[in-house]
């Protein structure tokens, strides 16, 4: 097997257990919601809460890190790498790989994102349930839809693994 049919191969295997680690943050969110029994959170669960949906975001971000490292020749940098990472996924890059995320994920995600800096930067209990709810609400969702895009490439890059391993 060559370098590139073992790093695809690597890349997919990380892919895999950052898409079971998603599938427990939303059997976990689902469980949250559960308990809560459609009243708002206390102190110390809407901490508990903003903690789990921190969560869901470093998973994307990961997942995306990996796939920038292996596929895009590297992470963006600068001060809005993060922000960049998530546009760039949305770009065809032909010969390397499709669309990651379709734009309207990339949206849907970016209040992800901006909670996750927010919540790496206030005390906990000054997270408020008004901003938290709709990200617990549509939670499950948006990991679905991140599942499947990871899915969707997973799919391209058996393809290619498949293509590699027939050549001589």
């Amino acid at each position: 097997m060559n370098d590139l049919a073992q790093r695809l191969v690597r890349l997919r295997a990380e892919l895999r257990v950052d898409r079971e680690a998603l599938a427990h943050l939303a059997d976990e969110i689902a469980a949250a919601r559960a308990r809560l029994a459609g009243r708002d959170p206390d102190g110390f669960e809407a901490r508990a809460l903003g903690s789990l949906v921190h969560d869901i975001y470093a998973g994307v971000e990961r997942a995306l890190q990996r796939i920038a490292k292996d596929l895009n020749g590297g992470l963006p940098t600068g001060a809005e790498w993060h922000r960049d990472l998530l546009r760039q996924m949305t770009l065809d890059l032909p010969d390397v790989r499709p669309p990651v995320l379709s734009a309207h994920l990339a949206t849907r995600l970016a209040p992800y994102l901006g909670f996750r800096h927010l919540v790496r930067n206030v005390y906990g209990f000054e997270i408020e349930w008004p901003r938290l709810r709709p990200l617990i609400e549509n939670a499950g969702d948006v990991i679905a839809a991140v599942h499947l895009a990871l899915d969707g490439l997973d799919e391209h890059l058996a393809r290619i693994t498949a293509a590699l391993a027939r050549q001589p």
